[in-house]
């Protein structure tokens, strides 16, 4: 005779489930909505020039997303290392190709680049 399956069993397990999600989005948030955080205060440090301290937050980013790699590359372009802002703004166009401040970025870097030669 087969085994007869208790009904709740079924539910108990879709609460652990969510409860386990809970609680990983509580511990965890930095991974699911890090991004915006870090990158809105690397923002607020880029607006006051201070470059090195942004790119220091910036590195922190558990999940760097397009507008991370945005703000690293424009951060690397204002101090002088444009071959490292070519390299952070391909990565954030890899994520996002169709943004078009990206590519206004990768452009003027080449262009500085080439003439730092």
């Amino acid at each position: 005779m087969p085994a007869v399956k208790n009904p709740g069993q079924k539910s108990n397990r879709r609460k652990r489930l969510f409860h386990n999600a809970v609680v990983f989005v509580c511990l965890f948030p930095g991974l699911l909505w890090g991004s915006s955080d870090v990158v809105h205060r690397a923002g607020l440090l880029y607006q006051r020039t201070e470059y090195a301290e942004s790119l220091r937050l910036l590195a922190q980013d558990p999940a760097p997303d397009a507008a991370s790699y945005l703000l690293s590359g424009k951060n690397y372009f204002m101090s002088g290392d444009y071959k490292k802002a070519i390299e952070f703004f391909e990565k954030a166009l890899a994520i996002s190709p169709a943004s078009s401040e990206s590519e206004l970025w990768l452009g003027r870097a080449w262009g500085r680049r080439a003439e730092s030669r």
